[in-house]
């Protein structure tokens, strides 16, 4: 308990302030905030997530941050700093299923100290108060792999695998890039031969 509330802590002292220049090479952190969540603006201003004039529309693109987004205005009010916690919860899902499934291979003090890495670590407590897509697209990637390591227990975890990698290459194509490592984990699974085992069990 302890150990998240320091997490919590580090990342909403002071959540109003400025990113700092050394956390990106680019000016995306100061900007593109304003790109992810153009639609939300527009819903909440005219009642339309779409206009007429938008050269681009994140709700086609990216319609699970924007459907987010628009939920955590609508909880905590429209403004940058409520639309922070939408990646500070999302850092939370991740650190505390990450704390789960370390736990079930090795100790709980394993757990506490590999989620103290990440959950300490300057670059990512920085984009956890940052309104960008990043962190929530990590978060469904964790969720994805965890819920593929759960698909071994039942048929259905793999079906949520399947809806999380979903809605991380919504949030960032990226992730295509680190899902990659699901399919190839479930074809080594196959190859092993304990992929049809399994779903004999299952059914």
């Amino acid at each position: 308990a302890v150990l998240f509330l320091s997490f919590f802590l580090v990342r909403v002292v002071d959540i109003g302030a400025d990113p700092p220049l050394s956390i990106s090479w680019s000016i995306g952190p100061w900007l593109d905030s304003n790109f992810y969540l153009k639609n939300v603006h527009n819903k909440i201003v005219t009642g339309h997530f779409i206009l007429s004039k938008d050269a681009d529309n994140q709700t086609y693109s990216n319609p699970v941050y924007v459907s987010f987004a628009y939920l955590v205005v609508k909880i905590f009010g429209m403004g940058y700093t409520q639309l922070t916690f939408l990646s500070i919860i999302s850092s939370f899902i991740t650190l505390g299923v990450l704390f789960f499934w370390i736990r079930s291979f090795y100790s709980e003090k394993t757990a506490l100290l590999s989620v103290s890495l990440l959950g300490f670590n300057y670059f990512y407590v920085m984009y956890n108060r940052i309104v960008l897509v990043e962190t929530p697209a990590i978060m469904f990637i964790i969720l994805s792999l965890f819920l593929f390591f759960m698909g071994r227990k039942h048929i259905g975890f793999s079906l949520l695998s399947g809806i999380a990698a979903t809605c991380a290459l919504f949030c960032r194509s990226f992730s295509a890039m680190f899902l990659s490592a699901v399919f190839h984990a479930y074809l080594l699974y196959c190859i092993g031969g304990k992929c049809k085992k399994t779903v004999k069990k299952q059914f």
